[in-house]
């Protein structure tokens, strides 16, 4: 079964998905990464959780405060107000319920869980650099101002570091910093005592590969046809690209309970 509503947190409405079934001892959160990287992971995520609920496994959907379909500013978006909603997400709909229970990140996600607690947490294309997720969102924003003006008022040298005046200039209002400098400190290594995987759809970079804490964790899901940003108008792609993802998620969590 699937129901859709909004969740109230906090003086807040969080937008949510549900899949469930009456004979689940299994909860699933899914998280997604903010701003525009949310996209890459919609389908993906929904795909998976219809696999999941036919296993009687049960799942959760939502969008931050401000984020996807979940209204509000994003002027009032920051690290300690995700890290609100997701408490507020699992509170609500897993308690303690369930025997198990799992969470799924995507992206950039990973660096809000490093206290949440769960059986397993499993990280779908994560970005494991936050000054490299920086630097692509300086870059795009560059681009896009060549693109329309002729011209950026990003320099080209401030690409080297995404330092905290780069991310200053990405945007007009102070979110952009904010954020980043809740999470420029925060390191993948924070969830070394938990229990996770790293499933990637396209080939694993060195910083993966060389980090054996990482590699160990590794499943590689880059073989075959996967989406990529020249195959956007290519549903067959697309869709192998989702269904991978899901399946490799079901069978880590039903193996695991």
């Amino acid at each position: 079964m699937v129901t859709h509503g909004f969740l109230p947190a906090q003086n807040k409405a969080l937008y949510f998905t549900r899949y469930f079934s009456e004979e689940s001892k299994t909860g699933v959160l899914f998280l997604y990464p903010i701003w525009n990287d949310r996209s890459r992971f919609v389908s993906s995520f929904h795909t998976a959780a219809k696999a999941l609920v036919y296993s009687n496994v049960d799942s959760i959907i939502f969008d931050y405060f401000a984020q996807g379909n979940s209204p509000g500013s994003e002027s009032a978006l920051s690290y300690q107000s995700i890290k609100d909603d997701i408490n507020s997400a699992k509170n609500a709909f897993f308690g303690n319920h369930y025997q198990s229970f799992f969470v799924i990140v995507g992206g950039l996600a990973w660096a809000f869980c490093h206290d949440l607690e769960c059986t397993k947490i499993m990280l779908v294309d994560p970005e494991i650099s936050i000054a490299k997720y920086f630097n692509a969102l300086i870059r795009e924003q560059r681009t896009k101002e060549i693109v329309a003006f002729g011209k950026s008022k990003i320099s080209s040298d401030i690409l080297i570091d995404a330092n905290e005046n780069a991310v200053h200039e990405l945007c007009e209002f102070e979110l952009a910093i904010r954020v980043y400098k809740a999470l420029k400190d925060r390191t993948i290594a924070e969830l070394d005592q938990k229990d996770y995987s790293l499933i990637v759809t396209s080939k694993p970079g060195r910083d993966i590969l060389t980090n054996p804490s990482l590699s160990k964790r590794l499943i590689d899901l880059s073989q075959g046809t996967v989406r990529t940003a020249k195959s956007e108008q290519d549903p067959e792609r697309e869709d192998t690209r989702h269904n991978k993802i899901a399946e490799a998620l079901r069978n880590l969590i039903v193996s695991g309970n």
